[in-house]
């Protein structure tokens, strides 16, 4: 162990000395130099029982370089003098190497190195070996790579030593090269080599991101690629070819069949919802046709619903009058027994989905909503009516996500988590103790414990028990080196533990109808957009997005006192008119542009009416009234007394 130490100090010197004389070139030697200090770094335990060396470096004489010294001069750069007298220290791990064998120095002149060939794509690409198989610079993005995956986590979520601009300079590097290599591949069908490292190294950075968002989501996204992809699974759709276990592509794509397999996170989240409507699309179709199904595609699936019984009637339509494969039929339709005579063209739906979410949501004692507004299940709904209702509650979300209705709920971030089968980290506790997060989480992950606590994987729970995190807990102690495992058992079991049958319910609910395996190229920030959209924020953002008929224009003074009306009034307000309109309280997670059809506003000449909403287009119907009194006045009455129902269609 000594000697490993102590040669990884050799080394990293010899590569420093090699970047200070501009020699880490394509070089068999300094290359060589490089791919030991990989092996050297990665072969280091975490911890030691004994250490050579400190952090004045007492004992070792770092070589000095002469005026005399030859530019090839590579002798060794270390003379270990007195290693008989040694210290001993515990916990000499990657923070030691990082700090004291000058890697840090490397790394940086690797990255200056990329982020100059970044602004030159051509350079990027001759330097990686795109098409050359025994590329030697190639060991230094492995370098990097490799760095990133052994930073201990309070390095890395501290932005200092790998900083945010590293990142967009690695995933521009990633975005660069496999643009190019696609190009390469579809024109010219040649093979493309390296591509591996390219994807190790997205990987590298989306399971960073997936423990705590480290840049935006739509820094991942490529839309060369997912233009090229869609493309290939409309052909996919139109031919039957999708199938619920792969994905098959032609082969003139199969690269970014791989690359979808490997790196969703370069996927636009649509193309990846796309895909997952698709495939239970035609699954269903072929399931019903295999079971002898003879109903028409164009049969319309009624759920008849009673608003005075919202939640009864609901779990009937959901949970009894339908099996698992039947979730998924098209034209599904929503029925009100109080009124039948009404069409459903789309908003009946709407409607009803936000009458049910209320119910389940607010109104019910299934769900716990927060201070800071989240949604967590009840730790008291643990019966077995509570838990049939929580499975209920997943099918319910499902049959939504697949038909792109969004719920009015503001989910925990955890519980989406373990929807999508995902590890819960220590970081999910800001979203339920936020004091918890600062005071004690990050302060143990941020700061050196030896001899300042003295804890076990070992927990007390509600009853003064003692609860092992991991086998036999109790007897394992914390330390610098296995504290993020401690910390994440911790939190995993503090959000989980008295929650967790109503969320094994609500998770069987919604994998009867999409399977878990689906749902693996979402992360938790999709996945939520997707289920639930977005609250709106900006009337500019609905402004700009606003068709208009009837003689309106942008510039007509009835249109200025809506506006006008809309930034004046409280939220609730705001989010009345969405919902009288639109039948929902909530947007895409893109704004108020992708809301199909576009919010429309529709001239009427007679001004004693009242606005009435379509609510199947997202149509308001306005009056022209003259005055902003007036046009404050009708829509207050409007919003009051006509949010609900059809009243005011």
């Amino acid at each position: 162990k000594s000697n490993t130490i102590a040669t990884t100090f050799v080394v990293s010197n010899l590569c420093v000395h090699a970047i200070h004389r501009e020699v880490l070139s394509p070089n068999p030697f300094s290359l060589h130099i490089l791919e030991y200090l990989q092996i050297l770094i990665a072969s280091i335990p975490p911890a030691f029982n004994e250490s050579f060396a400190h952090s004045t470096h007492s004992d070792l004489i770092p070589y000095r370089e002469t005026p005399n010294s030859k530019k090839s001069d590579f002798k060794t750069h270390f003379v270990l003098s007195n290693t008989s007298q040694r210290v001993s220290k515990p916990s000499l791990n990657f923070r030691f190497i990082w700090n004291n064998c000058r890697v840090d120095f490397i790394f940086n002149r690797m990255m200056d190195t990329l982020s100059n060939l970044v602004a030159i794509p051509d350079q990027l690409f001759d330097y990686l070996g795109l098409v050359k198989e025994n590329s030697k610079n190639i060991t230094r993005l492995q370098f990097v790579i490799m760095m990133i995956r052994y930073f201990p986590d309070d390095y890395f979520y501290s932005f200092v030593y790998i900083t945010r601009d590293h990142l967009k300079i690695l995933i521009n590097i990633v975005h660069l090269y496999i643009e190019q290599a696609l190009k390469v591949f579809i024109e010219s069908n040649v093979q493309v080599h390296h591509l591996s490292f390219i994807t190790d190294l997205l990987l590298s950075l989306s399971k960073r991101h997936a423990v705590q968002p480290i840049i935006e989501n739509s820094s991942f996204y490529t839309t060369f690629l997912s233009r090229y992809f869609k493309k290939d699974l409309e052909k996919m759709v139109k031919q039957h070819l999708v199938s619920s276990n792969s994905i098959r592509s032609s082969t003139q794509v199969d690269l970014i069949t791989q690359l979808f397999k490997r790196s969703p996170c370069l996927f636009h989240m649509k193309i990846k919802y796309f895909l997952v409507r698709y495939t239970l699309k035609l699954n269903s179709i072929t399931q019903n046709s295999r079971n002898g199904d003879t109903l028409s595609r164009k049969t319309k699936d009624i759920y008849l619903i009673s608003k005075k019984s919202l939640i009864t009637s609901s779990y009937a339509e959901f949970m009894k009058k339908r099996k698992r494969r039947d979730m998924i039929k098209p034209h599904w339709r929503v029925q009100f027994t109080e009124n039948p005579e009404t069409i459903d063209l789309y908003g009946v739906r709407r409607e009803y989905v936000t009458l049910l979410c209320k119910a389940l949501f607010l109104d019910s004692n299934l769900w716990v909503e927060q201070e800071n507004y989240y949604l967590i299940p009840s730790a008291s709904a643990s019966d077995s009516n509570s838990l049939m209702l929580f499975e209920f509650t997943g099918r319910f979300l499902a049959k939504c996500f697949f038909e792109n209705m969004f719920i009015d709920a503001n989910f925990c971030p955890f519980v989406l988590k373990f929807l999508l089968g995902k590890r819960v980290t220590y970081h999910d506790m800001k979203f339920v103790d936020e004091i918890m997060y600062k005071n004690q989480i990050l302060w143990v992950r941020d700061n050196d414990i030896t001899d300042i606590l003295y804890m076990t994987f070992c927990v007390s729970n509600e009853a003064g028990e003692n609860v092992d995190l991991v086998e036999n807990g109790r007897s394992k102690v914390v330390t610098n080196e296995n504290k993020i495992d401690y910390l994440n058992a911790f939190v995993n079991y503090k959000l989980k533990h008295s929650i967790e049958p109503q969320l094994r319910a609500l998770m069987k609910g919604f994998h009867d109808i999409i399977p878990l395996h689906m749902l693996s190229s979402f992360d938790t920030q999709e996945f939520s957009e997707l289920l639930c959209g977005k609250t709106f924020h900006s009337v500019d953002d609905w402004k700009s997005n606003t068709d208009f008929k009837g003689g309106y224009s942008l510039s007509s003074k009835t249109i200025g006192y809506l506006f006008e009306y809309l930034r004046t009034s409280t939220k609730e307000k705001q989010l009345a008119l969405l919902q009288f309109v639109t039948g929902s309280r909530r947007i895409p997670h893109d704004g108020f542009r992708s809301l199909k059809p576009l919010f429309t506003i529709q001239r009427l000449v007679n001004r004693e009416l009242l606005p009435s909403a379509s609510v199947c287009f997202n149509l308001l119907k306005l009056p022209e009234y003259q005055s902003y009194a007036t046009l404050s006045q009708k829509l207050d009455l409007v919003l009051t007394e006509g949010i609900e129902g059809f009243a005011f269609s």
